[in-house]
């Protein structure tokens, strides 16, 4: 069990929402986001993160700010 998980390595400089990022840039209609009921396009996924963003930042929400996050089990 200790082999399997031994998974360390160095942690990449960009900041966790980059490479998706830099993913939906190259390649926005291909799946991000696959389960058994459906599947998310790159692009689908940046527009809802955006929308998310946008109703943060209505509220009130600055740049810096730390977000908690409560939600279900899920990739929603």
């Amino acid at each position: 069990r200790n082999a399997v998980n031994a998974t360390a390595g160095p942690l990449p400089d960009a900041l966790l929402h980059e490479p998706v990022l830099a993913q939906a840039r190259a390649t926005p209609d291909a799946i991000a986001v696959r389960t058994p009921e459906s599947a998310l396009t790159y692009r689908q996924l940046v527009a809802r993160a955006s929308a998310l963003a946008e109703k943060l930042t209505a509220s009130g929400l600055r740049p810096g700010e730390p977000v908690a996050i409560w939600a279900d089990k899920g990739w929603e």
